[in-house]
């Protein structure tokens, strides 16, 4: 007879409850603490993981998981919120609407340039993290991601992990996303223009350059 052996729970619980604010909190943590986390939580769609199988995915001693994990839930508890009536001030409604603008505008540069490189190729989050670093840009999350997914610019499946490795959910472009990817094209094309632009600059480029370069576009 077969015995399905199932891992039990963790004991510590996640310090914070709204599955939105873990995603965007895991952003703060390192990538293999949050790894631990996602498995060992049953994250992302993955099941729960005991710390020995997690050791065995991962090529690590159950010991080092355990350490993983209480780093990466004492990091979490750092940014678990202020208590009910202390902590920071409540910023004033101009800093929250500045703040709110410079969101919004970091979200649509960012979500150009996720756009961009699934149309090149589709991607599971890590994959699309380390391509857009290699960029100089900042990773996309979770948030960022499902936000993209729900409102139709893209899609996900499941894929099978490589080995005994757990699935991965793979992201791709929807005809939706391309046609959004169309209409940033310009806001791209222009700022590779500026880029080539700075790039041709002999004196950007080197210490000796002392006159500014007027890098506005001719009318």
């Amino acid at each position: 007879m077969h015995i399905l052996v199932v891992p039990l729970p963790p004991s510590t619980p996640l310090p914070i409850a709204d599955p939105i604010e873990v995603r965007s909190a895991l952003e703060g943590v390192k990538e293999r603490d949050r790894r631990v986390i996602e498995l060992r939580y049953g994250l992302e769609g993955e099941r729960q993981h005991s710390r020995a199988e997690i050791g065995r995915l991962m090529g690590i001693s159950r010991e080092r998981v355990r350490q993983l994990e209480k780093r990466a839930l004492e990091r979490l508890g750092t940014g678990a919120g202020e208590p009910a009536g202390g902590g920071r001030a409540r910023p004033s409604t101009s800093r929250r609407n500045a703040a709110e603008t410079g969101e919004s505008s970091r979200r649509s540069f960012l979500r150009s340039w996720t756009l961009l490189l699934l149309r090149l190729r589709p991607a599971h989050v890590y994959a699309l993290r380390a391509r857009l670093r290699e960029l100089g840009l900042p990773p996309a999350n979770y948030r960022l991601l499902q936000a993209l997914e729900s409102e139709g610019f893209l899609r996900s499946s499941w894929t099978p992990g490589r080995g005994a490795g757990p699935s991965r959910r793979v992201y791709s472009l929807t005809p939706r996303g391309a046609a959004q990817l169309r209409e940033d094209a310009p806001a791209l094309a222009k700022m590779a223009a500026t880029l080539e632009l700075f790039l041709s600059q002999d004196d950007l480029l080197s210490s000796s350059g002392t006159e500014p370069v007027d890098a506005s576009p001719e009318d």
